[in-house]
């Protein structure tokens, strides 16, 4: 039987075995495995070499752009988090569903190098599926300090002949073969341990992780500076009103010290009811007047996330992507927007 998810936990009165069974999530998530184990075993027997790494970063980094992944099963390449090791003892995190993209930065010192290989070409960094994320996240919680961590080496790939043989209706009842190649490069996992437990997850399944420094805006024609905790409680409260904020799109406009935040009410019968607005303090490089719209929901997860009391809101014209970032700028998210 396969398992999206299964744990075993070890307590005072034996072994406790739970079983999570969803195979719409195996064909996106892949196998994960949450044994409760010492390091030893489950390492030698995969012949690996883990590396002892801080536990908070990688939580962190979890946090920061887990909203993000791709809830679409059919876009395989999107269903997980993007690692990737920089220079200087840092690490990155991305993740986007093709309407939004989150970007995380942070100290992470002794991180091993992180390659993707497939038979098209190589990428720096590997993509840990989003279940296997949640998984380690909770076993770090905020006391953890050490992950024990380890990834399967290249492979490389190899592709056999098979020849097969079938009926063909256009032979009059004969039998035909057809050739055809077959990929028999074996999957790459991902080992970590915390405490006691060790979970275990197959990466690099589905190949290249998209070029996300592609989708990064490079110039705006404005910014804002704003109040981080402000904004989001004015969300949560549209959030409250209406109950559907987070596939409702919010009307953003600016002038020189304030944002505007108009939405759509609606009335008990659920037909359209008039507009609202909401005013909240905040600094402009521009004049002039500028509205946009955004999908409500977006905006107030990637302020959830962030941790600054500020955030910099920047903006092309109406219908290019925003880009929003902490005052530390360790993280931003990139935000398509909606039409009016």
């Amino acid at each position: 039987k396969a398992y999206d998810v299964r744990a075993q936990t070890e307590t005072g009165r034996g072994l406790h075995t739970y079983e999570w069974s969803g195979l719409a999530h195996l064909a996106s998530c892949a196998n994960v495995f949450y044994l409760a184990a010492c390091l030893g075993p489950a390492l030698e027997a995969a012949a690996l070499k883990p590396d002892l790494l801080a536990a908070q970063p990688l939580g962190h980094l979890i946090d920061a752009v887990s909203h993000a992944v791709s809830q679409d099963e059919t876009r395989t390449t999107l269903n997980g988090i993007f690692i990737e090791r920089l220079d200087g003892g840092r690490a990155r995190a991305v993740a986007t569903d093709g309407h939004r993209l989150t970007l995380a930065d942070t100290e992470w010192p002794h991180l091993p190098v992180l390659v993707t290989c497939t038979p098209e070409r190589e990428q720096s960094g590997v993509t840990m599926p989003l279940l296997g994320a949640e998984v380690l996240r909770d076993l770090i919680g905020k006391r953890e300090k050490w992950v024990w961590w380890a990834i399967e080496p290249n492979r490389g790939h190899r592709t056999i002949q098979i020849e097969s043989t079938y009926r063909s209706p256009s032979s009059w009842g004969g039998m035909a073969t057809r050739s055809y190649g077959r990929d028999l490069s074996n999957p790459r996992h991902l080992v970590a341990t915390v405490g006691t437990a060790t979970v275990t997850m197959r990466i690099d399944r589905d190949g290249i992780f998209p070029p996300y420094d592609q989708v990064v805006p490079k110039k705006f024609l404005r910014s804002v500076t704003i109040n981080r905790q402000v904004l989001l409680k004015e969300l949560l409260r549209l959030d409250a009103k209406e109950g559907r904020s987070r596939s409702r799109s919010v009307e953003i406009r600016l002038n020189t010290n304030s944002i505007y935040l108009s939405y759509e009410t609606h009335k008990p019968d659920g037909d359209p009811g008039p507009y609202r607005s909401v005013h909240v303090p905040a600094s402009c490089s521009a004049q002039g007047e500028f509205a946009c719209a955004i999908n409500a929901g977006y905006l107030a997860e990637a302020l959830s996330a962030m941790q600054t009391d500020l955030v910099k809101m920047e903006f092309g014209d109406s219908l290019a992507p925003m880009k929003i970032t902490s005052n530390d700028r360790s993280s931003f998210t990139v935000i398509m927007p909606v039409r009016m």
